[in-house]
């Protein structure tokens, strides 16, 4: 094939950028005549080059880029051509050698700086410069841009001439753009050939897993999923799916350890890809009083100091409860997310502090922390036990000086008699990029003489369609279920126990406690 433009990156061969960079290149390289991505180097900052003084085009001579534009770079996109608002723009391309090839085609990518634009504001014409034609208008069809500064694909316009000098005109009038918005055009091909259509289908149809429930259900748009397992759970579940295009291939990376992630990488046949993730973790272990922070409350969406209802406890909270963020680490539907308020750097950090006396004391405190999203920024907390109501925190304090970035258990052995309160403060100065999720606070009873914790631990207790199952029971155990207000529902020996009612349910055997979905 002739080398009718040069790259200048080395990154990326033709085909590969055929391939990759535009779900409309189903092209294979042999297709591809001419190609301008605008290059890969943003202008320097503050500068907003012509198209002549710009320096970062893929094509060099003979192609030559001309007119009224100048090349931009967002956060968001990469360098781009920029049709300002409320003037009129024109962007020329001179030189592309066509000749010699059939079915020509012309697609390019589009993006507004407002959600109501459409594409077909742009006038555009192509002209043989070689034979000194005259502009032939090519119509672009309707194409609402659905969101602000995200791009569309216009792709295979026909009308192009094989000649050894095609221009091509891209223009924005005021007159055709009474909007006035502003306007962005990337991604220049024109190909040879009949481009065959690939799928951009990298949807599954089913997720489900071998242990346990997803949360949310599933549904195709939403990538995230949480599954809760029994306590002492060590053995991975296995995901099991299937695809909506036949045409899309799916790889599972498996989670290698509890709590982990399993993620299921969807490649659509164009090569456009989305990835699942279902993260497991494990419930803690053994207790007699567990907070989840699900229950009936409200959501606490804002960071200000406020009341929380919490399943065990109300809870004084100056930072987030809530199930509306996928980047908070979380067992089930809700953790609580600490932060250092950014607005003053004296100001007292986040904390959750209950505010009902827990009795009998606590013997061990366990809990799951991690760090919120991909925070990486060293973060600390303290914990800390009151047992005058509140008055002093002096009856036990520990500090943690490393948060995972994975949801972790941690427990502290604590042994404090009596009624007794805790609270969890976010210790490190004000510092951005150090969010943290606590979740599962499970607190056992002070261990006295006829109170010690029993160990079973071969007992299993999960839900599933509607029934609570008891695996390994102890003889002569009686199973406690509670709905997160704390009311007692039933108290058994029974290993199978029907539920009528979806929600999310304590579990207690002895003096052990499970938290179950019955979904």
């Amino acid at each position: 094939m002739k080398k009718i433009f040069t790259l200048k990156t080395k990154r990326f061969s033709i085909a590969m950028i055929a391939m990759l960079m535009f779900s409309w290149s189903a092209a294979l390289a042999q297709t591809v005549v001419f190609l301008e991505t605008c290059g890969t180097t943003a202008p320097s900052a503050g500068t907003r080059p012509t198209p002549e003084n710009y320096t970062g085009w893929d094509n060099g001579a003979p192609v030559t880029f001309s007119g009224t534009v100048d090349v931009r770079s967002t956060s968001a996109l990469s360098s781009h051509v920029w049709f300002a608002a409320n003037s009129d723009k024109e962007f020329i391309i001179s030189g592309i050698n066509t000749s010699g090839k059939s079915n020509l085609k012309l697609s390019f990518k589009v993006a507004c700086n407002s959600a109501s634009g459409d594409a077909s504001k742009m006038t555009l014409t192509v002209r043989d410069a070689a034979a000194g034609g005259s502009e032939i208008p090519i119509t672009v069809p309707g194409t609402p841009v659905g969101a602000q500064n995200v791009y569309v694909e216009i792709n295979n316009l026909s009308g192009v001439p094989a000649t050894t000098n095609l221009e091509i005109k891209f223009a924005f009038t005021t007159a055709n753009n009474p909007a006035n918005y502003g306007y962005r055009l990337d991604d220049i091909l024109v190909s040879s050939g009949d481009a065959p259509v690939l799928s951009d289908n990298n949807n599954l149809a089913t997720l489900t897993v071998t242990q346990g429930i997803l949360s949310p259900e599933f549904d195709s748009a939403i990538t995230s999923y949480s599954v809760e397992l029994p306590a002492g759970t060590t053995a991975v579940p296995d995901v099991q799916y299937t695809v909506e295009d036949s045409k899309a291939n799916a790889t599972v990376t498996k989670a290698v350890a509890i709590p982990g992630t399993t993620t299921i990488k969807v490649a659509a046949e164009n090569g456009n890809e989305k990835t699942y993730s279902v993260n497991f973790s494990a419930l803690p272990s053994a207790g007699t009083w567990i907070e989840t922070f699900e229950g009936e409350s409200a959501n606490k969406a804002g960071y200000t100091e406020a009341e929380f209802i919490g399943v065990a406890s109300t809870w004084d909270v100056f930072g987030i409860v809530t199930s509306a963020d996928a980047n908070d680490k979380k067992n089930g539907t809700r953790s609580v997310r600490l932060r250092d308020p950014s607005s003053t750097t004296n100001s007292a950090s986040h904390f959750i502090e209950m505010v009902q006396d827990k009795p009998n004391g606590a013997g061990v405190i366990s809990l799951y922390h991690g760090m919120y999203s991909n925070h990486t920024a060293a973060a600390t907390w303290k914990l800390e036990v009151s047992n005058n109501g509140g008055a002093t925190w002096d009856a036990f304090s520990q500090e943690v000086t490393e948060v995972p970035t994975t949801f972790t258990l941690i427990s502290f052995t604590v042994n404090v008699a009596g009624n007794i309160r805790i609270k969890i403060t976010k210790t490190n100065d004000p510092l951005s990029n150090s969010t943290i999720n606590i979740d599962d606070i499970q607190i056992t009873d002070y261990p006295s003489t006829g109170n010690k914790l029993v160990n079973i631990s071969d007992l299993n207790v999960y839900a599933d369609n509607g029934t609570i199952y008891v695996k390994n029971l102890p003889e002569a155990a009686k199973v406690s279920v509670y709905d997160l207000a704390g009311k007692l529902i039933t108290q058994t020996s029974a290993t199978e126990i029907p539920l009528n009612v979806k929600g999310i349910y304590i579990v207690k055997v002895n003096n052990q406690a499970f938290k179950v979905a019955n979904k």
